[in-house]
C-alpha cells in the first residue's frame, strides 16, 4: 500500500473518531454544562474569527498545494514558494489585525442584540491568526504527503481537550465561563497551531530559500490569477459557513444563536458521508476528465448521486423520525427544542446537496472551473439576502432561526440547480436514473413502517426506530438492486462471514 493510500485511510479514521467526539461534546456536554446564551457566545466568537481568516492568509495554503511541485520539478526551488508565502503572511497578518482593531467599533455595532460580545473582541482575532496559520502549515504537510498528524491535531486532540475542559468547567467548577471561553480558543485553535509549528519545522524541515525580487515577481505572476480566484472563493466559503450564527447573534440574540448551533449540528451530520464519498470519487473523476472519458464521467456522476442520496436519506430518517426523542434525551432538551424545524430545513438542504452528486466537482475539474467561483459568490450573497428577508418575519415556521435555516435550504437549492444546469448544458449529462425513484420508495416505506412504533421511553424508542429503519433500508436496497456499490459491499461482507 502506497504512502498516499495509508495516509488517506488513517486521516479518514481520525476524522470519524473526531466526529464521534464532537457529537458527544455538542449534544451532551455543551447542552448539559452551558446555557443557550453561553453556547451562542462561544459559537459567535469562533464564527466571527473564521469570517476574518481569508483576509489573513489570502489563499496561501492552496497556492502551496497547487504550485509546490511545479517549482520543485522546474527549478528544484520548492523552498522559494514556502519562503515567499511565509513572508506574505508576515505582512498580511499585522495589516489585517490592525484593520480589524481600527474597525472594532463598527463591527460590534452590528451586534445590536449581543453587546456583551465586544468585551471578547480579542478572541476572534486569535481564532483568525491561529486557524489561518494552522492551515498554512497544514498545506506544507500535505505537499510532503503527511496528512495524518494535522488530522490528529485538529480533529481529535483539540476535541478531546475541549471535552476535558467542559468537565473542568461544568462538573468540577475549576474555572468560570469567561475562563472557559479563553481556554476553549487556546486548546481548539492555538494549541494545534503551535504543535504544527513544531511538527513542520522539527520533523518535515521544509527547505527555505529567500527569493530575490525577480523570483518573487515570478511567483506572483504565476499564482496571481489563481490567488484572486481563491480569495473570492475562500471569502464566499466562510460566509456560507459562518454568517448564519453571526446574523442570528446580531439580530436575535445569543440565546437563539446557541439553539441554532445545536440544531444546525444535528442537520449537518447528514452530509458527513458525502465528504468521504467525494474524496474517494474525486481522483477517479479527475482521471476521467483528463482522458475526456464522457461515459466514465457520467457513470461517476450518477453513482455519486445514488450513493450519497441513499446514505444521506438513511441518516436523515434516523434523525427526523427520532427528533422528539432526541430532544428528550439530550440534557436540557427543552431549551433547544425551538430548533426542531432548523434540523428539518438544514437536513433537507444537505440531502438535496447529496442528491445532486459531484456536480460542482465536475465543474471544478473542467475548463469551466470559474463557474464554481460564480456559484460560490452567488450562494454567499443569497444566504445574506435571504437571511435579511426571513429573520425579521413573525412567522413561526419561516421567521427567526427557522427562517435562517430555510434561507440556507433555498440558497443551496438554487446554487445546486444552477450547477446542474451548467453540467447538463456543457457536458450533456445528468445524475438521475430509475434508481432514484426506487430510493424514494425506500424512504416512503421505511417512514410508514417506523411511524407505528410508539414507545414512551425515549432511548428505547430511538433504538427500535433506528433498528426498523436500518432493516428496511438494507432489505429494500438489496431487493430493488438500487446501488451496485452497495451490492458489492454486501457480497464482500457475506464472503468474509462465510470464510470465517
Amino acid at each position: 500500500m502506497g504512502i498516499i493510500a495509508r495516509q488517506s485511510i488513517k486521516a479518514s479514521l481520525l476524522g470519524l473518531i473526531g466526529v464521534a467526539i464532537g457529537a458527544v461534546s455538542r449534544l451532551f456536554l455543551y447542552t448539559k454544562f452551558l446555557s443557550t446564551s453561553e453556547i451562542g457566545t462561544l459559537e459567535t466568537i469562533v464564527k466571527l474569527g473564521l469570517l476574518l481568516t481569508p483576509f489573513f492568509i489570502i489563499g496561501a495554503p492552496q497556492v502551496i498545494t497547487r504550485y509546490f511541485h511545479r517549482f520543485k520539478n522546474d527549478k528544484d526551488d520548492s523552498g522559494l514558494i514556502f519562503t515567499y508565502s511565509s513572508l506574505l503572511l508576515f505582512v498580511l497578518i499585522p495589516i489585517s489585525s490592525l484593520l480589524y482593531l481600527l474597525n472594532k467599533d463598527f463591527i460590534y455595532s452590528l451586534y445590536t442584540e449581543a453587546p456583551e460580545l465586544e468585551k471578547y473582541f480579542w478572541l476572534p482575532l486569535v481564532v483568525a491568526i491561529s486557524y489561518g496559520g494552522f492551515n498554512f502549515l497544514k498545506s506544507i504537510s500535505i505537499v510532503h504527503l503527511r496528512i495524518t498528524i494535522p488530522a490528529f491535531f485538529s480533529g481529535v486532540l483539540d476535541r478531546m481537550l475541549v471535552m476535558f475542559l467542559l468537565f473542568a468547567f461544568g462538573y468540577f467548577h475549576w474555572i468560570d465561563v469567561q475562563q472557559f471561553y479563553y481556554l476553549n480558543i487556546l486548546l481548539f485553535f492555538c494549541l494545534p497551531f503551535a504543535l504544527m509549528v513544531i511538527y513542520v519545522f522539527a520533523y518535515l524541515k521544509p527547505k527555505l530559500k529567500l527569493p530575490s525580487f525577480k523570483q518573487s515577481l515570478n511567483i506572483l505572476n504565476v499564482s496571481r490569477s489563481y490567488n484572486s480566484y481563491l480569495l473570492f472563493g475562500s471569502i464566499s466559503s466562510v460566509v456560507i459557513a459562518s454568517i448564519d450564527v453571526n446574523m442570528i447573534a446580531g439580530g436575535l440574540g445569543l440565546e437563539l444563536a446557541g439553539v441554532f448551533t445545536i440544531a444546525y449540528f444535528m442537520g449537518m451530520v447528514i452530509e458527513i458521508p458525502k465528504r468521504s464519498l467525494t474524496n474517494i470519487i474525486y481522483p477517479i473523476l479527475n482521471k476521467a476528465v483528463i482522458k475526456k472519458d464522457a461515459l466514465e464521467i457520467k457513470s461517476l456522476y450518477q453513482k455519486s448521486s445514488i450513493n450519497q442520496f441513499l446514505v444521506g436519506s438513511f441518516i436523515f430518517l434516523i434523525i427526523w423520525l427520532n427528533i422528539d426523542q432526541i430532544f428528550m434525551i439530550i440534557p436540557n432538551g427543552d431549551d433547544f427544542v425551538a430548533g426542531k424545524l432548523v434540523v428539518l430545513f438544514i437536513g433537507l438542504s444537505k440531502l438535496f446537496d447529496m442528491l445532486m452528486g459531484v456536480n460542482k466537482e465536475i465543474i471544478e475539474l473542467s475548463k469551466y472551473y470559474r463557474f464554481n467561483l460564480v456559484l460560490a459568490v452567488l450562494l454567499s450573497v443569497l444566504v445574506i439576502v435571504l437571511n435579511l428577508i426571513f429573520i425579521p418575519l413573525k412567522s413561526a415556521v419561516f421567521g427567526g432561526i427557522n427562517g435562517v435555516a430555510f434561507a440556507s435550504l433555498l440558497a443551496l437549492f438554487i446554487s445546486n440547480l444552477l450547477a446542474f444546469v451548467i453540467v447538463w448544458r456543457k457536458e450533456k449529462i445528468h445524475p438521475f436514473t430509475l434508481n432514484h425513484g426506487k430510493i424514494f420508495v425506500v424512504i416512503s416505506l421505511s417512514s410508514m413502517l417506523c411511524y407505528f412504533i410508539q414507545v414512551e421511553h425515549p432511548i428505547l424508542s430511538v433504538c427500535l426506530t433506528t433498528a426498523c429503519i436500518t432493516l428496511c433500508y438494507i432489505f429494500l436496497t438489496l431487493a430493488l438492486n438500487i446501488s451496485e456499490d452497495f451490492m458489492n459491499l454486501f457480497e464482500a461482507a457475506k464472503d468474509k462471514l462465510i470464510k470465517k
